[in-house]
């Protein structure tokens, strides 16, 4: 299920935080430029429910997955679209002050380095009063409740699935909660063992920042609370520090964590090269490009099947784009594994016991899991993802689809329509954007509804009436050009790109990996993926620690995780068969004007 930062409804909630376990009960602004004013059609779908975690504390899991070596697998894709883009500017007329903002893009700060410090292993309690449930190894998430009316220290776990398993006892949130709260410690958690009835094992790792000065006065504190043995606390400490000299850094660098429960423990950054050098699961082509590396083979990609033609297109569609086509016609439908079947749909496969199990989190489960409507398309600039979206949106079906882009392309959305549909089939367009206002029943009256990244972001604000975000707009689908716009999971326009409520989303990108692997994270988590992976701590845990430290399993999740819902096609493919001319390359050296050599000697 995919989360939002909605509140849960806190009525009903038992207090089973004692260790007897009692129960009791808790109780716009906005503008718009129109065209197009009819409509092809009506019939907007509900976008899947979400969930949301409560409490503050950080908090994350730990697990092996079962199968960790089970080959990667290669879901079915099809193919990007032929068209380039123009980058034509919109209008002075067109562009509202407010849409001119600088957006908040930058790498999110998970604050200084963390390492593992030790582990805990206790119990949870109240497991009777709650349906929620894992199995032995599994990984659970520890959400805080400060608002718990029985214990404000209260920390509750979760499955991957946000359901409920019960409560860390009270003696011990007592001694962690501060802990959490002050963020000194952020807590990792698998469970240890069967659930039974009134518990349930489990056991919570630590980890705490690198800084010595800090970790000393952590680890003081944590023997002093008997949470972590002193001797463990003095192996995890010795084991951080020979592994940063190994790896030449400096203390209160990240590192890895050593040993069978630190192997995950570090936050190195895993780089588009490190990806590349450290895997061996795929051949690499030249060029450098970390999910062409990870994604569908050229054979596979060349053989995908083609859906037909649009009538209503005057454009006539290159095979590929055809291909492309009929791959996202296929997202926007998914279909649960079959039972007794290797191939994995979004991570999920279904066990010849009719279970579902996630190769992410490795949750179990008999009920039918969501799946996600939608994917990435990847193709390299110039091969008419617009088109292809266009060509979407005709064979699609009646609804609106709102198109969020940078406010550069916004019209080149709009001239993009007009030129390559027939004018009398052509879907109603509306640039929302400016400083006119609209309500959301206005907006659904169209087809095809264009806002800028900006005029998204700042619905987020208290003051600013909702009108893409309102509960009553149910897009038919969302698509985000130039989606590694939202890469940073923590920016207000990530956070308002996620909360968009449609039956299907789409990310369009050359680069859905820009910095680091964690890019990848916030678009997972706008796509609405279950199971797990869509959680940051699983993500961090099972994909990006583990890539880091060479785990071979962080690259099979990867792997076929890219290989089900991101289409990358390049130029330079065989099949794609573009017919361009050679690249011819002409240097022009030419001489600095006395004052810009000056400046330039300067920064030498």
């Amino acid at each position: 299920m995919p989360r939002t930062s909605k509140k849960r409804a806190s009525d009903g909630v038992i207090d089973l935080t004692e260790e007897h376990h009692q129960a009791g009960r808790q109780a716009k602004r906005s503008a718009l430029s129109t065209s197009h004013p009819s409509r092809r059609g009506s019939g907007a779908t509900h976008g899947p429910s979400s969930f949301t975690s409560t409490g503050i504390g950080g908090s994350s899991v730990y697990g092996s997955s079962p199968q960790s070596s089970l080959s990667a697998v290669r879901g079915s894709s099809r193919g990007p679209s032929h068209s380039s883009q123009s980058s034509q500017a919109t209008p002075p007329s067109q562009s509202g002050n407010d849409d001119l903002e600088f957006l908040d893009l930058t790498q999110d700060d998970d604050g200084p380095p963390t390492e593992f410090y030790g582990s805990f292993d206790g119990k949870i309690v109240g497991v009777r009063y709650y349906s929620g449930y894992a199995n032995p190894g599994e990984t659970v998430l520890c959400r805080r409740e400060p608002q718990n009316q029985y214990d404000r220290n209260a920390i509750r776990v979760d499955n991957v699935m946000y359901q409920q398993i019960g409560h860390l006892p009270r003696k011990v949130v007592e001694k962690i909660a501060p802990y959490v709260d002050s963020g000194d410690i952020t807590l990792e958690a698998q469970l240890i063992g069967e659930k039974g009835v009134y518990d349930c094992p489990i056991r919570v790792l630590f980890f705490g920042p690198s800084d010595p000065a800090s970790r000393a006065r952590i680890e003081k504190a944590l023997k002093a609370d008997k949470l972590v043995k002193a001797t463990q606390l003095n192996q995890t400490r010795k084991e951080a520090e020979a592994k940063r000299l190994a790896m030449g850094l400096k203390a209160g660098s990240s590192t890895q964590g050593v040993g069978d429960e630190q192997n995950d423990a570090g936050q190195a950054e895993v780089t588009l090269e490190d990806l590349m050098k450290s895997s061996d699961a795929t051949e690499f082509r030249q060029g450098g490009d970390a999910i062409k590396t990870l994604a569908i083979d050229e054979e596979h990609l060349a053989k995908m099947p083609m859906a037909a033609q649009p009538p209503e297109l005057k454009a006539t569609l290159l095979p590929y784009q055809r291909q492309g086509l009929a791959w996202m016609m296929s997202k926007e439908n998914p279909q649960l594994p079959q039972k007794g079947s290797e191939r994995l749909v979004q991570l999920w496969k279904k066990t010849t016991r009719d279970m579902y199990w996630n190769l992410a989190s490795g949750f179990v489960t008999r009920t039918a899991p969501t799946l996600c409507s939608g994917g990435i398309l990847a193709d390299d600039m110039g091969l008419g993802k617009t088109l292809q979206i266009i060509s979407l949106i005709l064979a699609g079906g009646p609804g609106s689809t709102l198109i969020v882009a940078p406010v550069s392309v916004m019209s080149n959305w709009k001239q993009q329509i007009e030129r390559h549909v027939q004018a009398d089939k052509a879907p109603s367009v509306i640039i929302y954007h400016g400083d006119r206002k609209a309500k959301a029943a206005e907006l659904m009256k169209y087809d095809v509804v264009i806002t800028s990244y900006g005029r998204l972001a700042r619905e987020r604000d208290p003051k600013v009436e909702r009108v893409l975000l309102s509960k009553s707009v149910e897009w038919r689908r969302v698509v985000l050009d130039e989606g590694h716009t939202i890469r940073n999971a923590r920016t207000k326009v990530a956070a308002a790109a996620c909360e968009l409520q449609a039956k299907s989303r789409w990310v369009l990108t050359g680069t859905p990996i820009v910095n680091s692997v964690k890019d990848l994270h916030s678009l997972v988590k706008f796509l609405h993926l279950t199971g797990g992976i869509e959680q940051p701590e699983i993500f961090n845990t099972n994909v990006t620690r583990k890539l880091a430290a060479g785990d071979r399993s962080g690259e099979v999740i990867l792997q076929a995780l890219v290989q089900d819902i991101c289409l990358r096609r390049k130029k330079d493919m065989k099949f794609v068969d573009l017919k361009l001319p050679d690249k011819k390359e002409y240097l022009h050296r030419i001489t600095f004007h006395p004052s810009e050599k000056q400046k330039y000697n300067a920064l030498l």
